[in-house]
C-alpha cells in the first residue's frame, strides 16, 4: 500500500482532472450569469430612461393638445356669433327685400 502503482496514479490525476474540469464549468457558468445579469440591469436602465423619455414626451403632447382645445373652443364660440350675425343680416336683407 506505501507503494502506488502506475494505474492508481492514473486514477488520481484523472480524479483530479475531473474535479478541475467541474470546477472550471461551475466557475464560467457562474461569469456568464454575472455577465447576463448585469446586461439584464443595462438593458432595464435603458428601458427606464426611454420609458421616462416617452413620458415627458407625452405630456408635451398633452399641453399642446390642451392648447389646442382651448383654441378650438375660442374658434367655436366665434364661429356660433357669426352665425348668428349672418342669421340676422339675412332677417334684414328679406325684411328690404319685402318693404322694396
Amino acid at each position: 500500500m506505501s507503494q502506488l502503482v502506475f494505474a492508481d496514479w492514473l486514477q488520481i490525476v484523472s480524479f483530479a482532472g475531473i474535479v478541475v474540469a467541474l470546477v472550471a464549468n461551475i466557475a464560467a457558468l457562474l461569469r456568464r450569469r454575472e455577465e447576463r445579469e448585469k446586461a439584464d440591469e443595462g438593458k432595464n436602465i435603458e428601458m427606464m430612461a426611454a420609458a421616462r423619455q416617452t413620458v415627458t414626451q407625452l405630456q408635451s403632447i398633452e399641453r399642446k393638445l390642451d392648447g389646442v382645445a382651448s383654441r378650438l373652443d375660442s374658434i367655436a364660440e366665434r364661429l356660433v356669433a357669426a352665425e348668428e350675425s349672418a342669421k340676422s343680416a339675412h332677417r334684414r336683407i328679406d325684411e328690404i327685400r319685402k318693404v322694396g
